[in-house]
């Protein structure tokens, strides 16, 4: 549980960062491709954590 509210919380801050450097395309790509990884991620690891459940 502490670990998923880690992974909403780093979520967060990610997304934020990602506004702050929105101006720069090169950047933009990059972390649209990291936030998309992001997501990959917390998905499986909230199958995970319901399966576990």
């Amino acid at each position: 549980m502490l670990i998923l509210l880690y992974f909403v919380v780093n979520q967060i801050i990610f997304v934020r960062h990602f506004l702050q450097i929105g101006r720069k395309k090169l950047m933009v790509n990059l972390s649209l491709k990291n936030l998309i990884f992001h997501h990959i991620l917390l998905k499986q690891f909230s199958g995970i954590y319901i399966v576990e459940k």
